[in-house]
């Protein structure tokens, strides 16, 4: 594939301070608690570095989250073998240490002086960024999809609901039961509330949606027309709406949408047919925007496609070869993400990673990753507090690092 060389050159200024760029709570399972996926510059990165050797003796396994910015600089980043690895401004391994029970870390919540290691079997540790152990807690059910941090609180999706615990002590300050599995959650920071979607496995039935307060009282509770497949998005100014993807129906009749919702009425206002379970929404200030892929009779569709948030237009689509299967990183100027081709005869055991425009969805930089041959570890293109965009290796202890130099600021 052609390797797209023009990239953005414009520089903008900020006044902002460093450590302004991105928010004071950060998470390995993306930059907003929102569900946005939003990051805070565009453009294009014109420089490809990573970050400096590390054994792989001392990664057993592997990675096993994104990298996540530290407030101070530098970057923390999980493993499967149970490990917080920290990594200094210079891109240099600093320290590492054993969060407990040495089993995989699947998420990683971090803010200014704790770091929050979710595990693999339902305990949550936390520590701070020397490693010395604060408090540590188990949940006693399964945990099903990613934690978001409210007004002191993590807040916990599990297949019998939410579970919030104490960021100061790990106690358990309030519960919310459900019949079925909470898939996903996010934070309407502003209105301190919390949005949470609770799925089945029938493709028949609805599924639904229920806004808590951050106190967990129900608020409000509606259903929606089919299966949630992605996480939540909040959208707009005042995060009023929420952008999810749907499925319906059996067989060849399955119907599958990206939807748009008015998260106060419950209200339908936008649908659009696609031809892919969307796993991933995102949005910015014009759009939201749905990522996956569908294989069926041996057929693969894949792709990305952006709908309009002020009416009911598609604004743009894009379809791949390979499966997007990692979510996207979106500003109001791009759109970033990273594909693994495995087994293509056209670039090889590659991964690549794609800046598009978020205005029309043309390839703004397409770019093989060096050494990437397996891919990466799955997650958005994460952000670090100097400007870049950062993604994880999936088989080696590596982290890429993609400059900033001609990127927009988006404040």
């Amino acid at each position: 594939m052609k390797i797209v060389v023009c990239l953005l050159l414009a520089f903008v200024s900020s006044s902002c301070a460093k450590d302004e760029t991105l928010p004071p709570i950060v998470s390995s399972a993306g930059l907003a608690m929102d569900g946005s996926h939003f990051v805070p510059f565009s453009g294009a990165p014109d420089e490809f570095g990573q970050s400096k050797s590390v054994d792989n003796s001392r990664v057993p396994g592997g990675w096993s989250t994104p990298p996540v910015a530290l407030p101070s600089g530098g970057f923390a980043i999980g493993s499967k073998a149970g490990q917080v690895f920290i990594f200094n401004d210079q891109d240099s391994l600093a320290r590492s240490f054993d969060v407990g029970d040495r089993v995989q870390i699947d998420q990683l919540l971090l803010d200014r002086s704790s770091i929050y290691a979710v595990s693999s079997i339902h305990t949550i540790y936390c520590v701070d960024t020397i490693g010395h152990t604060k408090w540590k807690a188990r949940i006693d059910t399964l945990i099903t999809a990613p934690a978001v941090f409210a007004d002191g609180q993590i807040v916990v999706p599990t297949q019998n609901g939410l579970v919030a615990l104490s960021a100061a002590s790990g106690a358990i300050v309030w519960t919310y039961h459900t019949t079925n599995e909470m898939s996903s959650v996010a934070l309407n920071a502003e209105a301190h509330q919390i949005v949470g979607a609770t799925t089945s496995n029938d493709f028949e039935a609805n599924d639904s949606i229920v806004i808590l307060s951050n106190a967990g009282k129900l608020l409000r509770m509606f259903p929606v027309a089919g299966r949630i497949t992605s996480n939540i998005a909040l959208c707009g100014k005042d995060k009023n709406s929420i952008a999810i993807g749907l499925a319906r129906g059996s067989g060849n009749q399955k119907q599958i949408r990206g939807v748009l919702y008015d998260v106060v009425t419950g209200k339908l206002l936008q649908e659009h047919t696609i031809p892919y379970f969307a796993n991933s929404v995102g949005a910015n200030s014009e759009s939201y925007i749905t990522s996956g892929f569908r294989t069926s009779a041996g057929e693969l569709s894949s792709g990305i496609d952006a709908f309009s948030l002020s009416d009911t237009l598609t604004r743009w689509s894009r379809r791949f070869s390979e499966p997007v299967t990692a979510p996207l990183a979106v500003s109001d100027g791009s759109v970033y993400f990273a594909l693994s081709f495995e087994t293509s005869a056209i670039v090889g055991s590659k991964g690549l990673f794609y800046a598009l425009d978020a205005g029309n969805g043309k390839t703004v930089l397409e770019h093989a990753l060096s050494g990437a041959l397996d891919g990466f570890v799955p997650g958005m293109p994460m952000p670090d507090r100097a400007g870049r965009l950062m993604l994880a290796d999936r088989a080696r202890p590596v982290i890429y690092l993609l400059n900033r130099t001609a990127f927009h600021r988006m404040f």
